[in-house]
């Protein structure tokens, strides 16, 4: 049941961070806000090093901090490998606060109004379910990788929401806390944070906040995302994408405008891997990706293939 008490619950979703856990705590203990709000951190069964080494962290008037301890039995193996699934439903499913926002332990942010700016916007905007802003990329030892982690940023309205469009970017984005639970098919998803987007699509828009400044995503071998190799990503992609139009098709038909875009939307998703494998001449990577295509059976093969080929023609004649 929400705590009106609390305004924000943050949810920082932690496995072998210890050499950065610390820098995301601090970025979000040092937020200046004129409300108070809950700091959940979900820890693994068996990685508890990750924050015995954290010093005491004195709670405050303005924040509760609480360790949530993921158990062995809630572990989730998705696509035969471990995934963190568990523990971050653990934490969504422990929050009290009316918004949410979401800081992965190897990320944090850069701006300490982040969460009053956020919380503001959405306290005067109820047609907006979310809001979030830029992310820059930065290494092990938070050297810059890239500025921004997309060439621009829009805002989503929630039928593009709903079909997993929008360049929102988990570590910067603040939502209501108005998802109450999963379909079926989401539990073995490997995107969990685009799952959210999706869902929160029935609630309202989304709103890219240009004010705020950029959060940082950490990319490392150990990335839950950025430590994948290209095959898996894509495989990755296409499971998730099944997954929201199987969802489309319950609530709205399989003739509706949602359901028929998605073979655009997916094609969007799978055709840069596609392209930048043969770019690479990757060749090994280009027909395992070819292969995860042709196994799902959620979009049509035929018409993805013939439009691969056209994306690849213009790409390497540089046509538009």
């Amino acid at each position: 049941m929400e705590d009106e008490s609390v305004i924000v619950s943050v949810c920082i979703p932690t496995y072998k961070h210890k050499k950065w856990l610390m820098r995301c705590v601090n970025s979000i203990l040092s937020q200046q806000t004129n409300f108070y709000f809950e700091i959940l951190i979900g820890v693994e069964f068996d990685d508890l090093e990750t924050i015995n080494f954290l010093p005491e962290i004195k709670q405050q008037k303005r924040y509760e901090l609480k360790y949530l301890i993921s158990s062995e039995e809630k572990l989730v193996y998705i696509n035969g490998s471990r995934s963190g699934r568990g523990n971050f439903n653990n934490l969504l499913n422990s929050t009290n606060g009316k918004y949410i926002a979401i800081c992965d332990g190897d990320d944090y942010w850069t701006d300490p109004l982040k969460l009053q700016k956020q919380a503001d916007f959405l306290e005067s905007n109820s047609k907006y379910v979310a809001c979030y802003g830029g992310c820059k990329h930065v290494d092990e030892n938070d050297n810059l990788i890239k500025k921004s982690r997309f060439s621009n940023y829009a805002s989503p309205t929630s039928d593009l929401l709903l079909r997993a469009q929008g360049a929102l970017i988990t570590n910067s984005v603040m939502f209501r806390n108005v998802i109450n639970g999963f379909p079926p098919e989401f539990i073995n998803v490997p995107s969990g944070d685009t799952i959210i987007y999706h869902l929160l699509g029935f609630h309202g828009h989304g709103k890219f906040l240009p004010d705020l400044g950029y959060s940082a995503y950490r990319i490392h071998s150990g990335g839950i995302w950025s430590g994948t190799n290209k095959v898996k990503r894509m495989q990755n992609t296409t499971q998730t994408l099944s997954a929201i139009k199987t969802n489309l098709i319950r609530h709205f038909g399989e003739k509706s405008e949602h359901v028929m875009k998605m073979d655009e939307v997916y094609f969007n998703g799978v055709k840069g891997y596609l392209f930048n494998t043969i770019k690479n001449l990757e060749f090994n990577s280009y027909f395992k990706m070819l292969q995860v295509v042709l196994k799902q059976n959620s979009f049509n093969k035929k018409n993805l293939l013939k439009n691969h080929l056209i994306d690849l023609f213009k790409r390497v004649f540089k046509k538009k």
